[in-house]
């Protein structure tokens, strides 16, 4: 038999291959012999990830090489955002690798990485493909990642009664990496199953508060324990101690001021006008208990103190009816 072989070039995809003639008639179809491949990946990208991260993470690399395909990514990290390749003796330390794409994307090449022992830094992701014997490269622009491995650094509640109907709680937060993202408010130990999330406070400028509303019905009226759980930024989260309030919603509130524009007699006498009094007027809540008996004394008796106007103001001082301004007050009427 009679063959004629046909080598050629194929410009387009870069690789050799033959043709078999069999008695100079066109018998094979042709097929690849060998490759050359010089180009590098087209794509070599790091996909976005969130601003702040912690623990360990996916690490996904776009890479695509239309000639041999991709064989491998690796990836490093740098203090500095410039690659370089270790290879040829430079700093940046490769941390993984990764020559199975997903597949779902054929594209992605993915790699779970620890961030744990790891500062905040620049990453890279190096793409070969599968020339041989000499591969191509193709970096990735550097990616600068901040990580946040440490929970914040402070957590507490802070309320101010009276605990009835509307309930402000605020939080005293501080996380020296990230920052603060958000705090969630707990009535009870998040960490307990059974536990009540009340609310989450965003706004940092009015320390994260929360209203808290309460039944007026008196269905909340009791102990509780109050917990505020602070997230930074990069989802680490930190829990106060427990805040103990009494919801009381049948407590009373004092009235307010009561302003008197008439004369205020005491014991006949005329004190004055105009004035502003705060429960002067007002009944007490109960009677007051009857004076005790009186006991015999022996020996000599004590004249009665004069009952004047001034004397009687003193008593009503010394029996908490009126309070020591109030007093004031109206004893200068007096003397004026």
């Amino acid at each position: 038999d009679q063959f004629l072989v046909y080598l050629y070039e194929d410009q387009v995809y870069n690789t050799y291959g033959v043709i078999f003639d069999q008695n100079f008639t066109y018998s094979s179809r042709p097929f690849e012999y060998g490759t050359r491949d010089r180009r590098s990946p087209t794509v070599s990208e790091l996909l976005s990830l969130d601003e702040y991260v912690s623990g360990t993470i996916n690490l996904t690399c776009n890479a695509v090489d239309e000639e041999t395909g991709i064989d491998m990514v690796r990836f490093y990290w740098d203090d500095d955002p410039t690659f370089e390749d270790p290879m040829f003796g430079g700093d940046s330390v490769q941390f993984g690798y990764q020559n199975v794409s997903l597949i779902t994307v054929p594209t992605y090449y993915q790699f779970e990485w620890d961030t744990s022992t790891f500062p905040s830094c620049y990453i890279f992701a190096l793409a070969s493909d599968d020339a041989a014997p000499v591969k191509n490269e193709k970096v990735s622009e550097a990616y600068f990642i901040q990580i946040d491995n440490v929970i914040p650094n402070l957590s507490q509640v802070v309320a101010y009664g009276p605990f009835r109907e509307a309930i402000n709680l605020y939080a005293n937060t501080f996380d020296a990496d990230s920052g603060v993202e958000y705090v969630e408010y707990w009535d009870g130990d998040p960490t307990i199953p059974g536990s009540t999330l009340l609310g989450i406070g965003h706004d940092s400028s009015s320390s994260f508060s929360f209203t808290w509303t309460t039944d007026p019905g008196g269905t909340d009226d009791g102990v509780h324990y109050i917990c505020v759980r602070t997230y930074d930024r990069a989802g680490k989260y930190n829990d106060s101690a427990l805040f103990e309030i009494t919801v009381d919603s049948q407590a009373q509130v004092p009235s307010p001021a009561t302003n008197y524009t008439g004369p205020i007699i005491i014991a006949g006498a005329i004190i004055g006008a105009a004035i502003v009094i705060q429960g002067l007027l007002r009944r007490s809540r109960s009677p007051e208990a009857p004076p005790p008996p009186s006991k015999k004394i022996r020996g000599k008796m004590k004249p009665p103190t004069e009952q004047t106007p001034l004397n009687t103001l003193k008593q009503r001082l010394a029996q908490g009816e009126i309070t020591q301004k109030e007093y004031l007050s109206m004893k200068n009427l007096l003397e004026e």
